[in-house]
């Protein structure tokens, strides 16, 4: 289904079942008052929606709502199956909708992001807009792309410039970290995701482990961050959602808080089992405004922590 389809069938769910107004189903879905009840009637006259509605093959709305409003996001999307794929297609879907001509697309590498880059091939009409890489690389891995490749594909789709943080992800100390923001084309992308848009993140697990900048640090630096309970593009959560502040956040070569929080739309796309407490501890924090995942993460993610 189209991101036109997709939105115009969420739009009927939300006044038809969900009983909203115009003005709180375009500040759910970030459009004009104007257009919601165009997108309703277009759903209507399209078979989308009518004394029922055909929701868009994938997506669990009533799920999604209560996800929303449980951790107060700006969006929800829930795919109905436990397949990245099916996850990688939503999150492709709402970034195919919510660029527009001009934008920058911030993107953190990963199996979600990947997946989303995979589908976003397949969308036609897309915005031409230009992508940064939020967080410096690590040695590649058989089973993901390189942060450069995902990089190379998503401007190859989204038709403009791309910026590269050609660094490591994590470097020995800050001195090296700060003389190195000012090497020119690194210098150049830090200044592209002041300007974002849209960004893209996944969410790192520190218990059980699945993460890869937990992976990255001595067993001296893990002792000392015992508190980590997940990450966010190198930013360090307790589990109540608070940055842990520590020196070597200032090492690690990534997009900072603050200019994070800045950009609009900032999605996390992330699923599976060992994901759920850094999901909620993410979701928490603020530190994004739109969730993509699966049922089964969705509903362990609705239970409360044991």
């Amino acid at each position: 289904m189209e991101a036109k389809e997709h939105l115009a069938a969420y739009a009927a769910w939300l006044q038809h079942v969900d009983g909203r107004s115009n003005i709180e189903i375009a500040a759910t879905l970030g459009v004009s008052r104007l257009r919601v009840p165009k997108l309703v009637r277009w759903a209507e006259s399209e078979g989308i929606a009518s004394v029922s509605i055909r929701r868009p093959i994938g997506v669990d709305w009533g799920l999604s709502e209560r996800i929303r409003q449980k951790f107060g996001l700006a969006d929800a999307l829930v795919a109905d199956s436990s397949s990245q794929g099916s996850v990688g297609l939503l999150a492709a879907r709402y970034v195919s909708e919510v660029l527009v001509e001009g934008s920058q697309l911030g993107v953190a590498w990963g199996s979600g992001s990947q997946e989303m880059a995979v589908h976003l091939e397949f969308i036609t009409g897309i915005p031409q807009s230009d992508v940064v890489q939020l967080i410096g690389g690590l040695p590649e891995s058989p089973s993901q792309w390189s942060a450069t490749e995902l990089l190379v594909r998503l401007s190859r789709v989204l038709g403009g410039n791309a910026a590269a943080l050609l660094a490591p992800m994590i470097l020995p100390d800050a001195a090296t970290a700060e003389g190195l923001r000012r090497e020119p084309s690194i210098a150049h992308a830090f200044h592209m995701m002041e300007r974002l848009n849209v960004a893209v993140v996944g969410v790192g697990s520190w218990e059980p482990a699945a993460s890869r900048v937990k992976t990255e640090m001595s067993v001296e630096e893990l002792r000392a961050l015992k508190a980590v309970s997940a990450d966010v593009c190198g930013i360090l959560l307790a589990d109540d959602g608070e940055v842990v502040g520590h020196e070597i956040s200032r090492r690690i070569m990534a997009i900072d808080e603050v200019t994070l929080r800045r950009c609009p739309v900032r999605i996390a796309v992330s699923f599976g089992e060992k994901k759920v407490g850094a999901i909620r501890t993410v979701l928490r924090s603020g530190l994004v405004s739109v969730l993509c995942t699966d049922y089964p993460t969705a509903k362990r993610v609705l239970e409360d922590p044991s």
